[in-house]
């Protein structure tokens, strides 16, 4: 992800478009609340999906 905005950031579009302060403080508070948000999603368990993948197997049984 770091790289992939390194990238957008310095391609030679950037410096031929005007920048609009507010969108662009809003993208990098926003960029930062995710960051944040991803931090916590990794100490988070996986959910199961062994229940779901069975109710569409036998979904796909029963047609």
């Amino acid at each position: 992800m770091e790289r992939l905005l390194e990238l957008k950031q310095n391609v030679p579009e950037v410096k031929m478009i005007a920048k609009v302060d507010k969108l662009n403080t809003y993208l990098e508070n926003s960029i930062e609340d995710i960051r944040n948000t991803l931090k916590t999603l990794n100490e988070t368990k996986m959910a199961d999906w062994q229940e779901l993948n069975d109710l569409f197997l036998q979904q796909l049984q029963s047609v």
